[in-house]
């Protein structure tokens, strides 16, 4: 197994396991509100329904109420909607094969199938495409896909240097 992964596995588990009152704790904090919140129930409510086109606007719409797409010259830059639009049609049959996958039963063969939707999403115009990829996917694919961040997630877990290092290889 690849040594980042085996450095990562404690912290997985511990997440994975507490995953219940970190989400408690979280609501409890009531720092998610306003348009973040109504989009993104909207998002996971709609994710895998017949009206997909209904739930990517949400899932557009999600992803920049949470800090996307930032607007003037500086910061993150999210594709035209009907770009991501396109990207997400193409990957359909991928995202209703994932939609049986949960975060905690992920076998090893799984991993293609996770990859391939994560590399297929086209929503971020700038930068890496870690943080807004993994947005996506967590609207897309909600009981799979948690949402990734700069300032909590890749912090919390130490990792924000390997993920750089990790993009610049690949190419992101």
């Amino acid at each position: 197994m690849d040594s980042r992964i085996e450095d990562f596995s404690c912290q997985v588990r511990k997440v994975v396991q507490n995953a219940r009152r970190y989400h408690s704790d979280f609501i409890k904090a009531r720092r998610f509100t306003g348009p973040s919140l109504y989009f993104h129930r909207r998002a996971v409510a709609t994710a895998g329904g017949r009206h997909m086109e209904k739930h990517l606007e949400y899932v557009y719409a999600a992803v920049t109420s949470w800090g996307m797409h930032r607007m003037g010259p500086k910061g993150a830059k999210m594709v035209d909607f009907d770009e991501f639009r396109q990207s997400a049609i193409h990957l359909k049959p991928v995202l209703d094969a994932a939609r049986e996958l949960t975060l905690s039963h992920v076998e090893e063969m799984d991993w293609p199938l996770v990859e391939r939707i994560f590399r297929g999403i086209n929503v971020m115009k700038s930068g890496p495409v870690l943080v807004g990829n993994s947005k996506v996917m967590a609207h897309m694919l909600p009981h799979l896909a948690p949402p990734i961040d700069r300032a909590y997630t890749l912090l919390s877990y130490g990792a924000l240097r390997t993920f750089r290092e990790e993009l610049r290889g690949s190419g992101n």
